[in-house]
């Protein structure tokens, strides 16, 4: 019995030490990579998020680029055409940190401000965003690993 407890007694503090040091954590790194835009809301490239009696917002492409220690870009191209003028270009782009908020789940926060909210679909990312550049309207992005 002795022999048990004193065994005990040294074998808890590693399972204690093999818990916290497992691989269970979640961090940017979990997805960090370059990512390109495959869709918005659902629409494949070019898509449009925003039709008005004057002009049309058509998104035509889009990278996001997460770091291992979080820190991400995101660059939208997007074209607004007003109605019976030519289409006129336009570049979204933020900087910020990325943090896994669980497995599945990450935000991205813009260095001047916000939050949006993510998902991971296996080896490509949801989030949902409001950039008024593109739209009056949160949008959903989907990336796909460039």
């Amino acid at each position: 019995m002795k022999r048990r407890l004193i065994a005990l007694v040294f074998l808890l503090p590693i399972g204690i030490i093999a818990i916290a040091c497992s691989d269970d954590t979640t961090s940017p790194a979990d997805i960090a990579g370059l990512y390109r835009l495959l869709d918005v809301d659902g629409e494949t490239l070019p898509a449009t998020t925003d039709s008005t009696g004057t002009e049309v917002t058509e998104v035509t492409a889009g990278t996001l680029s997460i770091d291992p220690d979080g820190r991400y870009t995101m660059a939208i191209t997007y074209e607004t055409t007003p109605t019976g003028g030519a289409p006129v270009p336009g570049l979204y782009s933020e900087e910020g940190i990325a943090t896994m908020t669980s497995e599945s789940t990450f935000t991205l926060e813009p260095n001047l401000g916000g939050s949006w909210t993510g998902i991971v679909e296996g080896a490509n990312l949801r989030v949902a965003v409001l950039i008024t550049d593109i739209s009056d309207t949160s949008v959903e992005l989907r990336l796909t690993p460039a």
